[in-house]
């Protein structure tokens, strides 16, 4: 859930390293906000609603909002551990995060909320989030250049939210599916 790692972020942020809460909270605002832009684009029903034959754990479906390409939760998960992962020097830590991250993407599919194409596309974007900005931090940390990628998250996440408004609005979807999008642009704003 994104409030773990919102937690997280703060944690780092006041207790321990700001830089690397800065990395942390672009990988998940950043692949956030690809994850749900692909969900409001691609409009790709639950499994359930594709097939009406299939049913998925009941305890899961409430928690299955949105879209389902591609999954959140295996994006939140992957830009949390996938972060600590590729952070530590510690290979036994590393290998911990890689089973962490794929046992979610794999829960996911299990409860019945997500087909294999959900996580798998999920699992690349943000894995390539992580590698991408893990790779490149020390190019775009500098005081004027974190203002900047601060506006420029800022203004695609306000692009995301009127994206998705204006697709309900045209009546491309409902507005209770634009509420996830709502959310992820409202976090990279912040």
């Amino acid at each position: 859930e994104e409030v773990v790692v919102l937690g997280v972020v703060c944690v780092l942020y006041w207790c321990i390293d700001k830089n690397a809460a800065y990395k942390l909270g672009l990988i998940f605002f950043t692949s956030g906000i690809a994850v749900q832009g692909l969900k409001v684009s691609f409009r790709i029903e639950r499994p359930w609603v594709l097939d009406p034959d299939f049913q998925p754990v009941e305890s899961a479906r409430a928690g299955a909002t949105g879209y389902s390409f591609p999954s959140g939760h295996t994006q939140g998960a992957a830009a949390l551990y996938g972060y600590f992962a590729v952070n530590t020097k510690n290979r036994a830590v590393s290998a911990v995060m890689a089973v962490i991250i794929l046992a979610v993407g794999f829960s996911r599919m299990y409860l019945g909320v997500h087909t294999p194409y959900d996580v798998c596309v999920s699992l690349i974007l943000t894995i390539l989030a992580v590698a991408l900005i893990n790779r490149f931090y020390g190019v775009i940390s500098g005081k004027n250049n974190l203002l900047k990628l601060s506006v420029a998250l800022g203004v695609i996440s306000v692009a995301l939210c009127v994206y998705s408004y204006v697709l309900a609005s045209l009546g491309y979807i409902e507005l209770g599916q634009i509420n996830d999008c709502f959310k992820s642009g409202g976090a990279g704003l912040g």
